[in-house]
């Protein structure tokens, strides 16, 4: 079931070799006001089929108490089934229309550092690796 559902891990590794060899400069972003954004500023979210969707990765659904976390609750479910269906929709439409990898505008969240340094944490800590790096 899993394999029918979601795309390989090869798959997913298209996203990031992307990020890692495309060229940054081409895809330069900027401030509303046309001046380039800063390097802090300039957070990359490449990404691939459904995951390019703003469904998935705007604003909208940021959680909190009573219509707002209706709002997330509601992102959250359809967040599960859209990338249930990622894999089946990009497979039955081919590469042309949703196999390519894009530049995606993250959620304002991308930027929160202390979300960030939790994040970091947490992942050192499952990847058994120092949080700090070491020198």
């Amino acid at each position: 079931m899993i394999d029918n559902c979601y795309a390989p891990p090869e798959d997913g590794a298209q996203a990031v070799i992307y990020a890692a060899t495309c060229d940054w400069t081409a895809d330069q972003r900027k401030r509303r006001d046309g001046s380039p954004l800063q390097p802090a500023e300039d957070l990359r979210y490449y990404a691939r089929g459904v995951f390019t969707w703003p469904q998935l990765c705007n604003d909208w659904a940021l959680g909190g108490k009573g219509a707002a976390k209706l709002k997330g609750d509601l992102w959250g479910a359809s967040t599960v089934v859209l990338s249930f269906l990622d894999w089946p929709l990009r497979r039955l439409l081919g590469t042309k229309c949703m196999g390519r990898t894009k530049l995606c505008k993250p959620g304002s969240h991308a930027y929160d550092e202390k979300v960030a340094a939790q994040v970091w944490e947490a992942s050192a800590e499952f990847a058994g690796v120092p949080a700090q790096p070491q020198v």
